[in-house]
């Protein structure tokens, strides 16, 4: 029983009428693409992550995909940033990484020497919430003037 349950649930995560893609992700992920920016997914997600992505033509818009049942760690831990970094050849003093949770995705990046920047699309997180320092959007548009700040030096 457990394991027909299992198989079932693992099938419903694959249909892709059952995902919403924010409005804001595809011109967001082009954006950054046409810096020549190298993109990454890091996530804290089953196997089958990047054949999910693939179905949603999310796919195509990143460099390598990070899914923590395929790299053996999740997020806060240093070691799935530590991959990312690898795969994108880059010292984390150069990176961004973006999510929507502070202790997996600020905190952890933190860890691993990379600016995080908090997504708040629900404004659900009160000032006292976020690290000091952190910026915060609640929406990938405004991702873009914050790597382009960064680019310029600024």
């Amino acid at each position: 029983m457990p394991d027909a349950f299992y198989r079932r649930l693992a099938e419903l995560f694959m249909v892709t009428s059952h995902w919403h893609i924010f409005p804001d992700a595809y011109p967001a992920l082009e954006a950054l693409k046409e810096r020549g920016l190298t993109v990454g997914a890091v996530s804290n997600w089953v196997w089958n992550l990047p054949e999910l992505l693939h179905s949603l033509d999310l796919v195509r818009h990143f460099d390598f995909i990070a899914a923590s049942a395929r790299i053996g760690f999740e997020k806060p831990h240093p070691r799935i940033f530590e991959w990312a970094l690898e795969q994108a050849a880059a010292d984390p003093a150069s990176v961004i990484h973006v999510g929507d949770h502070v202790d997996a995705d600020i905190e952890g990046a933190r860890a691993a020497g990379i600016e995080g920047v908090l997504i708040d699309r629900t404004h659900r997180f009160m000032p006292d919430d976020v690290p000091v320092g952190v910026q915060v959007i609640s929406s990938l548009e405004e991702l873009l003037p914050i790597v382009d700040a960064r680019l310029n030096g600024r």
